[in-house]
């Protein structure tokens, strides 16, 4: 037990020392473990998009022009399918530079 006041006042300021340290680290942790998440989301978005990409670059290349009337037709809907989707990679490629950027300047 603490014999004097001013000793228990010491020990409180001490406590209360390491207590803002604590909380300090705390967010310190917080702020790099946040920042880590988000790393590791922006770099699975970019895993997913590149084997997009690479599933579409086997689909373009291919030299199959329909063999009849009916498969050029099917091949043709499947190229407008392709159009759509690719408007949306656009949309995924702007989104994940924008977050490049983001994560660059943190």
């Amino acid at each position: 037990l603490l014999s004097t006041l001013p000793e228990a006042k010491e020990m409180q300021e001490l406590l209360n020392v390491e207590w803002e340290a604590l909380e300090s680290s705390h967010k310190e942790g917080k702020i790099a473990l946040d920042m880590a998440a988000d790393i590791h989301k922006f770099n699975r978005d970019i895993d997913v998009t590149r084997s997009w990409i690479d599933e579409k670059f086997v689909i373009v290349n291919d030299a199959n022009y329909g063999k009849d009337l009916r498969s050029t037709e099917s091949l043709l809907r499947k190229h407008g399918e392709f159009e759509t989707d690719v408007v949306g990679v656009k949309q995924k490629l702007e989104e994940l530079h924008k977050t490049c950027e983001n994560l660059s300047q943190k």
